[in-house]
Protein backbone atom coordinates (compact mmCIF):
# COMPACT_ATOMS: atom_id res chain seq x y z
CA UNK A 1 0.00 0.00 0.00
CA UNK A 2 1.21 3.20 -0.65
CA UNK A 3 1.70 5.83 1.98
CA UNK A 4 1.28 9.36 1.65
CA UNK A 5 4.49 10.72 3.47
CA UNK A 6 3.49 14.51 2.78
CA UNK A 7 1.51 14.08 6.09
CA UNK A 8 4.82 13.46 7.60
CA UNK A 9 5.97 17.17 9.70
CA UNK A 10 9.49 15.75 9.04
CA UNK A 11 8.44 15.68 5.19
CA UNK A 12 7.12 19.22 5.25
CA UNK A 13 9.68 22.09 3.07
CA UNK A 14 12.42 22.72 5.37
CA UNK A 15 13.94 25.62 3.37
CA UNK A 16 12.59 28.00 0.49
CA UNK A 17 13.98 26.92 -3.13
CA UNK A 18 17.43 29.01 -3.32
CA UNK A 19 18.72 30.69 -6.02
CA UNK A 20 21.09 30.12 -8.48
CA UNK A 21 21.98 27.09 -11.10
CA UNK A 22 20.81 23.55 -10.80
CA UNK A 23 21.43 20.66 -13.26
CA UNK A 24 17.89 19.27 -14.71
CA UNK A 25 19.68 16.42 -16.72
CA UNK A 26 23.18 14.78 -18.08
CA UNK A 27 24.40 16.26 -21.09
CA UNK A 28 23.64 12.59 -23.15
CA UNK A 29 20.16 12.53 -22.33
CA UNK A 30 19.46 15.45 -24.72
CA UNK A 31 20.53 13.97 -28.23
CA UNK A 32 20.15 16.31 -31.14
CA UNK A 33 16.11 16.32 -31.80
CA UNK A 34 15.10 15.04 -28.49
CA UNK A 35 12.37 16.64 -26.44
CA UNK A 36 12.43 15.55 -22.70
CA UNK A 37 10.17 16.42 -19.45
CA UNK A 38 11.76 17.91 -15.96
CA UNK A 39 10.08 19.39 -12.89
CA UNK A 40 11.82 21.87 -11.31
CA UNK A 41 11.12 23.82 -8.51
CA UNK A 42 7.06 22.78 -8.63
CA UNK A 43 7.15 23.70 -12.51
CA UNK A 44 7.11 21.29 -15.49
CA UNK A 45 10.14 21.95 -18.24
CA UNK A 46 11.12 21.15 -21.33
CA UNK A 47 14.69 20.72 -22.48
CA UNK A 48 15.50 20.13 -26.44
CA UNK A 49 18.57 20.04 -28.56
CA UNK A 50 18.19 21.44 -31.58
CA UNK A 51 19.59 20.58 -35.09
CA UNK A 52 23.03 22.83 -34.45
CA UNK A 53 23.48 21.23 -31.15
CA UNK A 54 21.94 23.68 -28.85
CA UNK A 55 20.35 22.88 -26.05
CA UNK A 56 17.36 24.50 -24.81
CA UNK A 57 14.84 24.73 -21.90
CA UNK A 58 11.72 26.47 -21.58
CA UNK A 59 8.06 26.25 -20.03
CA UNK A 60 6.20 23.11 -20.88
CA UNK A 61 3.13 24.48 -21.46
CA UNK A 62 2.26 25.80 -25.42
CA UNK A 63 0.83 29.57 -24.96
CA UNK A 64 -1.26 28.90 -27.62
CA UNK A 65 -3.99 26.59 -26.05
CA UNK A 66 -1.94 24.73 -23.13
CA UNK A 67 -0.60 21.76 -24.88
CA UNK A 68 2.64 20.41 -23.01
CA UNK A 69 5.85 20.01 -25.62
CA UNK A 70 7.08 16.96 -23.78
CA UNK A 71 4.38 14.92 -25.33
CA UNK A 72 4.90 14.49 -28.60
CA UNK A 73 6.18 17.89 -29.03
CA UNK A 74 9.18 18.28 -32.11
CA UNK A 75 12.14 19.68 -32.85
CA UNK A 76 12.45 21.36 -36.67
CA UNK A 77 15.76 23.17 -37.35
CA UNK A 78 16.41 25.07 -34.71
CA UNK A 79 12.83 25.61 -33.39
CA UNK A 80 10.71 23.43 -31.23
CA UNK A 81 6.78 22.05 -32.68
CA UNK A 82 3.80 21.85 -30.68
CA UNK A 83 2.31 18.60 -31.02
CA UNK A 84 -1.25 19.82 -30.61
CA UNK A 85 -1.15 22.97 -33.44
CA UNK A 86 2.14 22.93 -34.97
CA UNK A 87 2.96 26.20 -33.22
CA UNK A 88 7.16 26.89 -33.46
CA UNK A 89 8.93 28.36 -31.15
CA UNK A 90 12.41 29.75 -32.00
CA UNK A 91 15.76 29.76 -29.60
CA UNK A 92 14.20 33.68 -27.89
CA UNK A 93 10.72 31.66 -27.46
CA UNK A 94 8.92 33.62 -30.11
CA UNK A 95 6.12 31.75 -31.67
CA UNK A 96 7.89 31.71 -36.11
CA UNK A 97 4.97 29.81 -37.55
CA UNK A 98 1.60 28.12 -37.30
CA UNK A 99 0.29 24.58 -38.61
CA UNK A 100 -2.44 25.99 -40.72
CA UNK A 101 0.24 28.59 -42.11
CA UNK A 102 -1.68 31.65 -40.88
CA UNK A 103 0.68 34.80 -39.33
CA UNK A 104 2.01 33.40 -36.12
CA UNK A 105 0.43 35.05 -33.01
CA UNK A 106 2.06 37.30 -30.20
CA UNK A 107 2.82 34.19 -28.32
CA UNK A 108 6.25 33.07 -26.83
CA UNK A 109 7.38 30.67 -24.14
CA UNK A 110 9.43 31.29 -21.67
CA UNK A 111 13.14 30.31 -21.94
CA UNK A 112 14.96 29.92 -19.24
CA UNK A 113 18.71 30.72 -18.92
CA UNK A 114 20.79 27.26 -18.87
CA UNK A 115 24.30 26.34 -19.44
CA UNK A 116 25.67 23.06 -20.97
CA UNK A 117 29.20 22.12 -18.66
CA UNK A 118 30.94 19.10 -17.01
CA UNK A 119 28.41 17.05 -18.95
CA UNK A 120 25.38 18.29 -17.40
CA UNK A 121 22.61 20.83 -18.62
CA UNK A 122 21.82 23.55 -15.74
CA UNK A 123 19.25 25.84 -15.35
CA UNK A 124 19.44 29.39 -13.84
CA UNK A 125 16.87 30.16 -10.96
CA UNK A 126 16.73 33.25 -9.14
CA UNK A 127 13.12 34.44 -7.32
CA UNK A 128 13.25 37.83 -8.05
CA UNK A 129 13.69 37.47 -11.84
CA UNK A 130 17.54 38.37 -12.09
CA UNK A 131 19.91 37.04 -14.47
CA UNK A 132 22.94 34.88 -13.96
CA UNK A 133 25.43 36.69 -12.04
CA UNK A 134 27.93 33.84 -11.91
CA UNK A 135 29.01 30.86 -13.60
CA UNK A 136 29.54 27.10 -12.82
CA UNK A 137 33.27 26.48 -13.19
CA UNK A 138 35.01 24.39 -16.37
CA UNK A 139 36.40 20.90 -14.48
CA UNK A 140 39.78 19.56 -15.85
CA UNK A 141 39.19 16.56 -17.33
CA UNK A 142 42.27 16.23 -19.30
CA UNK A 143 43.08 12.28 -18.74
CA UNK A 144 40.29 11.40 -17.19
CA UNK A 145 38.05 8.58 -18.16
CA UNK A 146 34.73 8.89 -18.67
CA UNK A 147 33.02 8.84 -15.01
CA UNK A 148 30.42 6.52 -13.10
CA UNK A 149 27.51 8.27 -12.69
CA UNK A 150 24.02 7.70 -10.66
CA UNK A 151 21.00 9.90 -10.33
CA UNK A 152 18.41 9.41 -7.27
CA UNK A 153 15.27 11.39 -6.19
CA UNK A 154 14.86 11.85 -2.31
CA UNK A 155 13.32 13.66 0.54
CA UNK A 156 15.58 16.63 1.07
CA UNK A 157 16.93 20.21 0.51
CA UNK A 158 19.89 21.31 -1.46
CA UNK A 159 21.60 23.43 1.50
CA UNK A 160 21.36 19.94 3.51
CA UNK A 161 23.18 18.04 0.97
CA UNK A 162 26.13 20.16 0.83
CA UNK A 163 26.21 20.88 4.47
CA UNK A 164 26.89 17.02 4.81
CA UNK A 165 30.66 17.55 3.52
CA UNK A 166 31.63 20.13 6.47
CA UNK A 167 29.70 17.63 9.19
CA UNK A 168 32.59 16.00 10.18
CA UNK A 169 31.38 14.59 13.13
CA UNK A 170 28.97 12.10 11.12
CA UNK A 171 31.57 10.48 9.37
CA UNK A 172 33.15 8.44 11.79
CA UNK A 173 29.70 6.50 12.41
CA UNK A 174 27.98 6.68 9.37
CA UNK A 175 30.59 6.53 6.81
CA UNK A 176 33.57 4.75 8.65
CA UNK A 177 35.88 7.35 8.02
CA UNK A 178 38.70 8.27 10.63
CA UNK A 179 40.96 11.05 11.75
CA UNK A 180 38.52 13.49 9.79
CA UNK A 181 39.55 17.31 9.63
CA UNK A 182 39.49 20.55 7.51
CA UNK A 183 42.67 20.71 7.18
CA UNK A 184 42.58 25.10 6.13
CA UNK A 185 39.29 27.26 6.91
CA UNK A 186 36.57 27.43 4.54
CA UNK A 187 36.95 29.46 1.47
CA UNK A 188 34.66 31.67 0.94
CA UNK A 189 35.04 33.54 -2.76
CA UNK A 190 31.17 35.19 -3.36
CA UNK A 191 29.07 31.63 -4.49
CA UNK A 192 32.25 29.56 -4.05
CA UNK A 193 32.75 27.57 -1.39
CA UNK A 194 36.09 25.65 -0.92
CA UNK A 195 36.00 22.89 1.61
CA UNK A 196 39.51 20.94 1.62
CA UNK A 197 38.90 17.64 3.76
CA UNK A 198 41.40 14.71 4.98
CA UNK A 199 40.25 11.48 6.23
CA UNK A 200 41.28 7.56 6.51
CA UNK A 201 38.97 5.01 5.53
CA UNK A 202 39.85 1.23 5.07
CA UNK A 203 39.74 -0.52 1.83
CA UNK A 204 39.60 -4.39 1.76
CA UNK A 205 43.47 -5.88 1.41
CA UNK A 206 44.61 -2.47 1.56
CA UNK A 207 43.75 -1.44 5.16
CA UNK A 208 43.70 2.20 6.58
CA UNK A 209 44.16 4.47 3.16
CA UNK A 210 44.18 8.55 3.39
CA UNK A 211 41.96 10.05 1.66
CA UNK A 212 42.94 14.02 0.56
CA UNK A 213 40.11 16.41 -1.02
CA UNK A 214 38.64 19.67 -1.73
CA UNK A 215 34.88 20.31 -2.41
CA UNK A 216 34.19 23.11 -3.96
CA UNK A 217 30.52 24.19 -3.40
CA UNK A 218 29.43 26.26 -6.17
CA UNK A 219 25.97 27.71 -5.20
CA UNK A 220 23.24 25.37 -3.55
CA UNK A 221 23.44 23.10 -6.53
CA UNK A 222 26.66 22.15 -7.39
CA UNK A 223 29.63 20.37 -5.96
CA UNK A 224 33.04 19.74 -7.47
CA UNK A 225 35.45 16.96 -5.85
CA UNK A 226 39.14 17.09 -7.08
CA UNK A 227 40.80 14.57 -4.97
CA UNK A 228 44.37 12.44 -4.37
CA UNK A 229 44.53 8.73 -3.30
CA UNK A 230 48.47 8.06 -2.10
CA UNK A 231 47.82 4.51 -1.83
CA UNK A 232 46.16 3.95 -5.30
CA UNK A 233 48.67 6.69 -6.98
CA UNK A 234 45.89 8.31 -8.44
CA UNK A 235 43.74 11.62 -8.48
CA UNK A 236 39.86 11.50 -8.71
CA UNK A 237 37.43 14.08 -9.57
CA UNK A 238 33.72 14.11 -8.65
CA UNK A 239 30.60 16.06 -8.89
CA UNK A 240 27.33 16.33 -6.91
CA UNK A 241 24.57 18.40 -7.61
CA UNK A 242 21.25 18.79 -5.99
CA UNK A 243 18.42 20.11 -7.83
CA UNK A 244 14.87 21.10 -6.37
CA UNK A 245 12.19 19.67 -7.80
CA UNK A 246 9.01 20.19 -5.46
CA UNK A 247 9.28 21.92 -2.00
CA UNK A 248 10.09 18.71 -0.49
CA UNK A 249 12.09 16.48 -2.55
CA UNK A 250 15.66 16.84 -4.75
CA UNK A 251 16.96 15.31 -7.84
CA UNK A 252 20.75 14.63 -6.79
CA UNK A 253 23.46 13.08 -9.29
CA UNK A 254 26.80 12.12 -8.43
CA UNK A 255 29.80 11.13 -10.98
CA UNK A 256 32.82 10.20 -10.08
CA UNK A 257 36.57 9.77 -12.40
CA UNK A 258 39.99 8.23 -11.26
CA UNK A 259 43.20 8.87 -13.46
CA UNK A 260 46.66 6.95 -12.50
CA UNK A 261 48.76 10.24 -11.72
CA UNK A 262 51.61 7.81 -13.28
CA UNK A 263 49.73 7.89 -16.91
CA UNK A 264 52.68 10.45 -18.18
CA UNK A 265 55.07 7.49 -18.14
CA UNK A 266 52.38 5.07 -19.99
CA UNK A 267 51.68 5.00 -23.38
CA UNK A 268 48.24 6.15 -23.90
CA UNK A 269 46.22 2.94 -24.33
CA UNK A 270 47.80 1.64 -21.03
CA UNK A 271 46.99 4.65 -19.13
CA UNK A 272 43.16 4.84 -20.28
CA UNK A 273 43.22 1.59 -19.68
CA UNK A 274 44.51 1.57 -16.09
CA UNK A 275 42.42 5.20 -15.49
CA UNK A 276 39.46 3.03 -16.71
CA UNK A 277 40.20 0.07 -13.43
CA UNK A 278 40.77 2.58 -11.49
CA UNK A 279 37.52 4.08 -12.08
CA UNK A 280 35.62 1.09 -11.93
CA UNK A 281 37.31 -0.26 -8.80
CA UNK A 282 37.07 3.26 -6.66
CA UNK A 283 33.32 4.41 -7.79
CA UNK A 284 31.36 1.43 -6.60
CA UNK A 285 33.23 2.78 -2.53
CA UNK A 286 32.02 6.31 -3.42
CA UNK A 287 28.31 5.61 -4.18
CA UNK A 288 28.03 3.13 -1.46
CA UNK A 289 28.89 5.85 0.74
CA UNK A 290 26.57 8.27 -0.75
CA UNK A 291 23.62 6.36 0.08
CA UNK A 292 24.13 5.53 3.53
CA UNK A 293 23.04 8.97 3.93
CA UNK A 294 19.58 9.15 2.50
CA UNK A 295 17.63 7.31 5.43
CA UNK A 296 18.62 10.33 7.45
CA UNK A 297 18.32 13.27 4.69
CA UNK A 298 15.10 11.64 4.25
CA UNK A 299 13.98 11.60 7.57
CA UNK A 300 15.40 14.55 9.20
CA UNK A 301 14.01 18.32 9.37
CA UNK A 302 16.07 21.51 9.56
CA UNK A 303 16.68 22.64 12.75
CA UNK A 304 17.61 26.51 12.46
CA UNK A 305 19.44 26.85 15.93
CA UNK A 306 21.44 23.58 16.06
CA UNK A 307 23.07 22.47 19.51
CA UNK A 308 26.52 21.64 17.77
CA UNK A 309 29.15 20.10 19.75
CA UNK A 310 32.63 21.20 19.58
CA UNK A 311 33.35 18.18 17.05
CA UNK A 312 30.96 18.81 14.88
CA UNK A 313 32.59 21.33 12.09
CA UNK A 314 31.92 24.32 11.06
CA UNK A 315 28.37 23.85 10.26
CA UNK A 316 27.08 27.54 10.87
CA UNK A 317 29.88 29.22 8.76
CA UNK A 318 28.92 26.92 5.99
CA UNK A 319 25.52 28.36 7.07
CA UNK A 320 26.53 31.87 7.12
CA UNK A 321 27.23 31.53 3.41
CA UNK A 322 24.51 30.14 2.02
CA UNK A 323 22.17 32.79 3.69
CA UNK A 324 23.41 34.69 -0.08
CA UNK A 325 21.50 32.53 -2.12
CA UNK A 326 17.56 33.24 -0.73
CA UNK A 327 16.35 37.07 -2.63
CA UNK A 328 12.93 35.86 -1.01
CA UNK A 329 12.68 35.30 2.58
CA UNK A 330 9.68 32.99 2.32
CA UNK A 331 7.45 31.88 0.02
CA UNK A 332 3.88 30.08 0.05
CA UNK A 333 4.33 26.37 0.14
CA UNK A 334 7.77 26.43 1.51
CA UNK A 335 10.12 26.62 4.61
CA UNK A 336 11.53 29.78 5.90
CA UNK A 337 14.43 31.42 4.84
CA UNK A 338 17.21 30.87 7.23
CA UNK A 339 17.68 33.64 10.18
CA UNK A 340 20.44 35.18 11.43
CA UNK A 341 22.07 34.09 14.07
CA UNK A 342 21.33 35.08 17.62
CA UNK A 343 23.51 37.68 19.09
Amino acid sequence: MDIDESSNPVHQPRLPYPDGWFAIAFSDELPRGKVIRRKFMGEELVAYRTRSGAAQVVDAHCPHLGAHLGFGGSVDGENIVCPFHHFAYDLTGKCVRTGDGSTPPRASLKPWASCEVNGFISVWRHAGGSAPTWQIPTLPVDEFPPPTRRAFTLVDHPQDVFENTVDLAHFAPIHGFQNAMIANPLQADGPHLGIPVTFERAFPLLGSVETKIVAVVHGLGCQHLTGRLDRFGADFLGQAMATPIDPVRVQTYFTLSVRSSGISACPDWAARTLSQILTQAVAPFYLTDVTKDFHIWSNKKYVEHPKLSRGDGPIMEYRRWARQFYSAPHAPGQGAAPEPEPS
